[in-house]
């Protein structure tokens, strides 16, 4: 009998350790359904959030070939424009015998006219110009020295679209400084 009641006891606590792990894979159970649930619920999204970015991607990949473009138009009107000057510049250089010279390590631009002295048409006329902040030039170097100079200066200062103006009014000056009509 005694072995029967150690026997039952034995199969009792083997009892309640199946209840208790049966107790503990239900709550297992039960947590896998609820995280399974989150999946479900995150899956369910996921075709939303893609079609979302896709439409980003549409958006930006519109945005940056319209920012192309017109970046493409801008450097075309660029380019455009520099020829108009290069070719405006090289009618200066035949007509009015005006050469500019970049000098870089002093930020100046030198203006050489000849062609303005009909006794010495290879005499050099010349003044050197100088852009300082966003609209104010300096002239530095003028030779022959010429009396108009700090009028001519003036109003370029006033009107930086008048740059043509300014150097048509020099050469007229330096033709006035050796005695010839402008």
């Amino acid at each position: 009998m005694q072995a029967l009641q150690e026997r039952q006891q034995r199969l009792t606590a083997e009892v309640d350790a199946l209840r208790l792990r049966l107790q503990s894979e239900a709550a297992a159970e039960q947590q896998l359904g609820h995280e399974l649930e989150i999946l479900r619920a995150e899956e369910a999204e996921i075709p939303g959030r893609v079609a979302e970015l896709q439409r980003t991607i549409a958006q930006e990949e519109a945005r940056a070939a319209e920012e192309a473009g017109a970046a493409a138009g801008a450097l075309a009107q660029v380019r455009q424009h520099t020829d108009a000057l290069a070719t405006e510049l090289r009618m200066l250089e035949e007509t009015l015998g005006l050469r500019i010279e970049q000098i870089p390590e002093h930020s100046l631009l030198r203006f050489t006219f000849v062609f303005v002295d009909p006794r010495e048409p290879t005499r050099p006329f010349q003044f050197s110009l100088q852009l300082v902040g966003e609209a104010t030039y300096v002239v530095h170097e003028c030779t022959p020295p010429v009396a108009e100079l700090q009028g001519l200066l003036d109003e370029l200062n006033q009107n930086p679209t008048l740059f043509y103006a300014f150097v048509r009014g020099m050469r007229k000056a330096f033709k006035r400084s050796i005695g010839l009509p402008a």
